[in-house]
């Protein structure tokens, strides 16, 4: 498996819903979305990548309520810093947020981890 399907696995386990990037229109709540946001590159002197790679991972999770978005956020971080698939560690604590330009509103926190895994 590759590294991202690792972390979706994981997250998947707390909610069915997650999304590389955005979500889907009008996706029921609560949902997960994360991207790639940078990491390390890693490769040997001869310039040959390594088995592993070491990603910098925005999560975002949305839902309904602020406490919702406030547990669900939380079980992930546990979820993917105890997982045997990878290593991760949060870079920051949580940030909530709320976006008010839809109707309900939606409610989210964002989280960025430092994970190294299976290339």
């Amino acid at each position: 498996m590759s590294l991202e399907t690792d972390i979706v696995a994981v997250m998947k386990v707390w909610c069915p819903r997650v999304y590389p990037g955005t979500a889907p229109l009008n996706t029921p709540r609560p949902f997960v979305t994360w991207e790639h946001i940078g990491g390390d590159p890693l490769r040997y002197l001869d310039g040959t990548a390594a088995a592993q790679r070491h990603a910098l991972v925005q999560v975002n999770v949305w839902a309904a309520g602020k406490a919702e978005a406030w547990n669900l956020a939380l079980q992930l971080e546990t979820a993917l810093t105890t997982s045997m698939a990878f290593t991760a560690r949060p870079v920051g604590a949580a940030r909530g947020r709320t976006e008010q330009d839809v109707e309900p509103w939606l409610y989210g926190a964002e989280q960025e981890f430092e994970i190294l895994g299976t290339r």
